[in-house]
Order: C-alpha cells, then structure tokens, then sequence
C-alpha cells in the first residue's frame, strides 16, 4: 500500500467514526435501556405504618432488598415491629405465597440467612421473632 491508499481508507475511517459517534449521540427510541434493579429506598422506622394491609406494605418496601431482607420484612409487618412477638414460619410462608408476584417463591434458606445477618431469631423450632438490629435491612 502506499501513502495515498492509507490516507483515503484513513479517511474513510473516520468519516464511519464521526457517523457512529453522531447516531450514538442522539437518543434513539428504538434502544431498549437496560433495566436496573431499584435500590431499596432509605427508609426510617417512623416512616413504616404497619396498618397498611400487607401486600401494600411489602410493594411499597421490599424493592432491590434480598430474600432474607423481605422475610424480615414480612416478618416486621406480622408483629407490628415489636420485639416480643412470635409468628410461625407456616403463617410467614402463607404470607410470602399470596406475594408470589412480587416476591417471587420462598426459600428456606432467606429464614436461616436473616438469623444469621442478626434481624430475627427463633426462641422455638418454627417460630420467629425479631432483633433489636432488624431495621438494618433497610440499609
């Protein structure tokens, strides 16, 4: 090749360059964006109003947490917030099945994973009550 041959393949380069960069530039409608999962909102204990009825409740919280954060969750909900209060893993799971389609389906392992991130326990075989540090999963 000699050096008039590069020069025009060289400008034919950046002409397609400068055409690529120009479509790129304007917004194209016909591009899907990519989808991003929405991080959970920072969310306070005064701002969470356990009488809103359930599904409300976990649609309105549990966008981005993870599996163990929307036990807890549901969880929080079942007790009011309250330390004391026990719930059975049966009633939890009955919970979780009626959100299938904004949960998506229960594990087993979300209740073992929140005990060991701290924000429940388990006095009895099945039952679950909060932690002092459960309001860490909104974090």
């Amino acid at each position: 090749m000699d050096k008039v041959n590069i020069a025009k393949r060289l400008r034919q380069i950046q002409i397609l360059t400068e055409e690529c960069l120009s479509v790129l530039s304007v917004p194209d409608k016909h591009i899907p964006k990519a989808r991003v999962s929405t991080p959970a909102k920072n969310t306070e204990i005064a701002d969470l109003d356990f009488s809103t009825p359930l599904r409300a409740f976990i649609k309105n919280h549990s966008k981005g947490m993870s599996g163990q954060k929307k036990f807890t969750l549901i969880l929080a909900h079942a007790t009011k917030g309250q330390l004391s209060v026990g719930v059975s893993r049966s009633a939890l799971e009955r919970d979780w099945g009626k959100m299938k389609s904004i949960l998506g389906s229960y594990n087993d392992a979300y209740s073992i994973r929140a005990k060991e991130s701290d924000w429940v326990t388990s006095s009895k075989n099945g039952v679950y009550s909060l932690r002092p540090s459960w309001q860490k999963i909104f974090n």
